[in-house]
């Protein structure tokens, strides 16, 4: 079980360098579950599932709460148009979308230098992928089981 939206703000909120990738693993009943994040950006799975929740902790003013939009995330000649949802609580504010594990995408951000997320009606932002690629590997392996 992932924890609710108040402990998602509060692991976000957990200190991380700047923009550095950390992987965390969390006991959980029934399945534990992997949080891969940098600062403002978290990928949540539970362990072996083969799905992905990807939380953008940007505020979507020009949306309203529960509107669905599509998230663009590119790098180099790879662009990939995600479905997501704004999610605007007391503790978050932001974007959610879910990719499964397998997603072409996790096989170009190991070797990518950055990723670019373009959300409608927000300016792009770019997340540097200089730590990414062995906790990106090792968090894939657990979601994938």
């Amino acid at each position: 079980m992932r924890p609710g939206l108040a402990a998602l703000a509060l692991l976000m909120a957990l200190p991380h360098p700047a923009l550095a990738w950390t992987l965390a693993r969390f006991p959980a009943e029934p399945v534990p579950f992997l949080r891969l994040s940098a600062e403002g950006v978290a990928f949540l799975c539970d362990e072996g599932s083969g799905r992905v929740e990807l939380w953008l902790e940007r505020g979507a003013s020009a949306h309203e709460p529960g509107a669905a939009l599509n998230v663009t995330l590119a790098t180099g000649g790879f662009s990939r148009a995600v479905p997501a949802q704004v999610v605007r609580e007391a503790d978050f504010d932001g974007i959610r979308a879910e990719l499964p594990a397998d997603d072409p995408l996790w096989s170009v951000l190991p070797v990518a230098p950055a990723l670019a997320v373009t959300v409608p009606g927000l300016a792009r932002w770019t997340l540097p992928l200089t730590d990414f690629a062995a906790p990106g590997d090792a968090f894939l392996t657990g979601c994938r089981g």
